[in-house]
C-alpha cells in the first residue's frame, strides 16, 4: 500500500471516532469514499472487456449431480426453492432433503407431497430429533453420491444455472468448491459495500446480468458462502465433512475451504451465474452476530490472522472490478433511465465518470452507498459493456 492510503486510512478513522459529535456532516461519508478511491486504484491492471463473454462457444459437460437441502421449518419458503431447482436445473439430478425434526407440521407433507409427485428426483431424510444445520448437512453428504451442491431453503435458482456453476468442478479436478454471486451472501453480494439486501427485481433478471461474464474462475475470492455452494466429491472424500464443532452454523464452510487449501485444493466465484438468497431467514440477526462472532474465534484460533486476510482480500482488484461491473448492470436494470455520464450529477443514483490524466474514475452512487473503478477504458466503451441484459 502507498502513502495516500494510509492517509486516506487515518482520515477515515479520525472521521468514525469523530462522527457521534457530528452525525449531520459529511466528512465521514467523503472519507469513506476516499479510502475506497485509494484501494481501487489497483484495478488499472486489469482490462474490463476480457472479463465478457466471448464469441466462442462454451464446452458444456454433462454429468450427474446431487443436490443437498436442510430443512426447518420455512414452509412459506421452501416451495419456490424447490420450484426453481425442479425447473431450472439443467443437469440429470437428485435432490436429497432432509428435514431436521421441524417443529411445524406442515413441513412434513408438504415434503411428502413433493416426493409423491416427483419420486424420480427427489429423496426424503428425517431426523428424528434436531440435529442442527452442520450434522444434517453432513448426513446428507453422506447420502449422496455424485459432485453436490450445498443449498439453502431461502434460495432461488435461475435458468440453467447448474451447467454454469458446476463448469469449473467438472473441468477441474483439484477445484474443491464453487460459488455464484447473489444478492446476500457475504463477499459474493453485488451490492454496494458488499450489504445484503432484497432483490429489486427477478434472480432471472439478475442472472441475465451475470451471464454476460465470461467461464470464469475466480480464486482470489477469500471464501464461500455455502448458502448456494457447488462441491467436488472427490475433495469432500479427501477433506471429509463440516467440523461439528461450529454448532449451529457460521464459519464451518470457511473452516471447511481452508482445510481443502492445505490439501491443494482451490475454490471460486463463478461470475456468470446468479443466485437469490432471502439472507438471515435462518437465524434472527441478534443471533446470527452471536453465532459469527463465537464462531469467528473459534475458526481465528485455528487460522491465526486468517479473518483479517480475508477482510484485505475483499479488495482484490479483480474482485473489486468485478462487482463493479456486474453491480453497474444491475442498477442499469433496476434504473432503466440510469446511464453513464461525465462528472458531477446531482441525481440520488448516479453513474459517472471523470478524466484523470490518461485514466477514468467511475463512480456509482445512490443515495450514500458509493463504488468505484478505475480504468484506462474510455467511458463509451466501459457504458457498452456495463449495458443491462433485458
Amino acid at each position: 500500500m502507498n502513502f495516500d492510503f494510509y492517509v486516506a486510512k487515518l482520515r477515515l478513522e479520525t472521521a468514525r471516532a469523530l462522527r457521534p459529535l457530528f452525525p449531520q456532516s459529511s466528512w465521514f461519508k467523503n472519507a469513506q469514499r476516499a479510502l475506497l478511491r485509494q484501494l481501487a486504484k489497483d484495478t488499472l491492471t486489469i482490462r474490463p472487456e476480457s472479463l465478457f463473454k466471448t464469441d466462442s462457444a462454451v464446452t458444456t459437460i454433462q454429468k450427474p449431480i446431487d443436490i443437498l437441502i436442510p430443512v426447518y421449518n420455512g414452509y412459506d419458503i421452501l416451495p419456490a426453492c424447490l420450484d426453481s431447482v425442479l425447473k431450472n436445473t439443467d443437469l440429470p439430478f437428485r435432490v436429497y432433503l432432509a428435514d431436521d425434526a421441524s417443529p411445524d407440521g406442515r413441513i412434513r407433507p408438504l415434503l411428502s407431497d413433493y416426493q409423491k409427485r416427483f419420486k424420480d428426483k427427489i429423496i426424503v431424510l428425517r431426523n428424528e430429533q434436531n440435529l442442527g444445520i452442520i450434522r444434517t448437512l453432513n448426513k446428507l453428504i453422506s447420502a449422496s453420491e455424485n459432485d453436490f451442491l450445498i443449498l439453502n431453503t431461502d434460495t432461488e435458482l435461475p435458468p440453467g444455472w447448474a451447467s454454469r456453476l458446476f463448469r469449473p468442478i467438472f473441468s477441474n479436478p483439484n477445484m474443491a468448491a464453487a460459488g455464484p454471486w447473489s444478492n446476500a451472501a457475504d463477499q459474493q453480494t453485488i451490492w454496494f459495500g458488499c450489504e445484503e439486501g432484497p432483490l429489486p427485481f427477478s434472480v432471472d433478471k439478475a442472472d441475465k446480468q451475470a451471464a454476460s461474464f465470461g467461464p470464469l474462475e475466480i480464486t482470489q475470492i477469500p471464501t464461500l458462502v455455502s448458502f448456494c455452494m457447488a462441491v467436488s466429491r472427490r475433495a469432500a472424500c479427501d477433506v471429509g465433512g463440516l467440523d461439528e464443532a461450529y454448532g449451529r452454523g457460521y464459519y464451518d464452510e470457511t473452516d471447511w475451504l481452508f482445510r481443502a487449501k492445505k490439501k491443494g485444493y482451490s475454490f471460486c466465484l463463478v461470475p456468470d451465474v446468479f443466485v437469490y438468497h432471502k439472507g438471515t431467514a435462518s437465524f434472527p440477526s441478534a443471533e446470527k452476530k452471536a453465532l459469527m462472532a463465537h464462531n469467528g474465534k473459534l475458526f481465528e484460533t485455528r487460522y491465526p490472522g486468517s479473518v483479517k486476510a480475508m477482510r484485505r482480500r475483499r479488495h482484490h482488484p479483480l474482485l473489486t472490478m468485478l462487482r463493479f461491473l456486474m453491480l453497474a448492470k444491475c442498477l442499469r436494470a433496476q434504473y432503466q433511465d440510469l446511464c453513464l455520464l461525465p462528472a458531477p450529477q446531482t441525481n440520488p443514483v448516479a453513474y459517472t465518470w471523470t478524466r484523470e490524466d490518461d485514466v477514468y474514475r467511475y463512480e456509482l452512487i445512490e443515495g450514500d452507498a458509493y463504488e468505484v473503478l478505475y480504468s484506462t477504458l474510455p467511458p463509451e466503451q466501459l457504458d457498452a459493456l456495463t449495458r443491462p441484459n433485458l
